[in-house]
């Protein structure tokens, strides 16, 4: 009887481990392909140069979980601790400036277009500072539009050209930008182009890292 018993148990313990190995595996292969689905996914919502897009997702398919830990830590930019510390170290000298810039009211507009006063009014209720006289605003509602209107302000430059990107990301448009800004500095524009990411040699086209424009 007892024979029986103990027989019994570890059949039943027999089954459960198997059934218990099995939702595991399982458990284990959907998470895999969920993992690998979830990152290719971030890749093209990415927007990247379509170069780029496919040699990361040919490293992925290719060596899986290698691919996926590469991408997550060199292929996307990423603030970071220093870089935050770094801006509020720099914001005592710009809140200075502001103030400086506050006291000088003679060059502050008092009217506005229908158009500049919601985005001054935003300026004022952010910064405390309103819309400065003698510049001119023009709306640009989409990418294509910006960059275009980027290379043909470029293009008339014949001075001076002092250019600020929060990222810079190779590729598309951008690189037409490069590519005036090149113009402009061979033909003896004086050309400064200021990035908060992505302003890297290794990251920049050739010939804009030589001139470093």
């Amino acid at each position: 009887m007892r024979t029986l018993i103990i027989g019994g148990l570890r059949t039943e313990i027999f089954a459960f481990m198997t059934t218990f190995y099995t939702v595991i595996s399982w458990l284990l292969v959907f998470g895999y392909w969920l993992l690998i689905a979830g990152v290719t996914l971030r890749i093209l919502m990415k927007r990247r140069t379509v170069p780029s897009a496919m040699a990361w997702l040919l490293v992925i398919y290719i060596l899986p979980l290698v691919g996926i830990v590469a991408y997550l830590s060199f292929g996307e930019l990423h603030l970071g601790k220093r870089r935050a510390e770094r801006a509020k170290a720099m914001w005592p000298s710009t809140a200075r400036w502001l103030n400086e810039l506050k006291g000088s009211s003679r060059i502050f507009a008092t009217e506005y277009s229908e158009v500049a006063r919601p985005l001054f009014q935003l300026c004022h209720h952010r910064q405390g500072i309103d819309g400065v006289k003698g510049n001119q605003l023009q709306l640009l509602t989409t990418t294509d539009s910006t960059m275009n209107a980027l290379v043909r302000d470029i293009e008339l430059a014949r001075h001076n050209i002092e250019m600020v990107f929060y990222i810079w990301q190779p590729g598309g448009l951008v690189d037409q930008v490069a590519e005036s800004l090149m113009a402009a500095a061979r033909r003896g524009v004086h050309c400064r182009l200021n990035a908060g990411l992505g302003w890297q040699r290794t990251v920049l086209p050739q010939p804009l890292s030589q001139h470093d424009a």
